[in-house]
């Protein structure tokens, strides 16, 4: 399903408000969600949960996040900055990490050779 209809769906945004920003959209040629955004009819929290939800991954507000400091010493920050990832948790020999793109499956897998887990 499609980032607008989900938020439709979810009672986020009106049916009327995702027509304005396809509008908007076929204009700038920006990203939905921005647009939404800017226009004040989603958050950006409401846009990253739902694109989360969406790939099929678990949304992180890293506001209010702990993070495990075991875990952040697993990772080099120079590839983690590069890579856009955070290292978030380590539990029983599994690393939790936070992604720009969680669909990023060659960073996942240096991340694993990385870390040996």
């Amino acid at each position: 399903m499609k980032l607008g209809d989900m938020l439709v769906k979810d009672g986020k945004i009106t049916r009327e408000q995702l027509e304005v920003a396809i509008g908007e959209q076929r204009k700038t040629k920006a990203h939905l969600g921005k647009i939404l955004n800017r226009l004040g009819f989603v958050t950006q929290a409401d846009v990253c949960f739902t694109l989360a939800s969406q790939a099929g991954v678990k949304f992180v507000d890293l506001r209010t996040y702990n993070i495990d400091p075991a875990a952040l010493k697993l990772v080099p920050y120079e590839f983690a900055f590069k890579n856009k990832i955070l290292p978030l948790s380590l539990m029983n020999d599994r690393l939790q990490i936070g992604m720009a793109n969680p669909l990023d499956i060659l960073t996942l897998d240096e991340v694993r050779r990385i870390t040996k887990l």
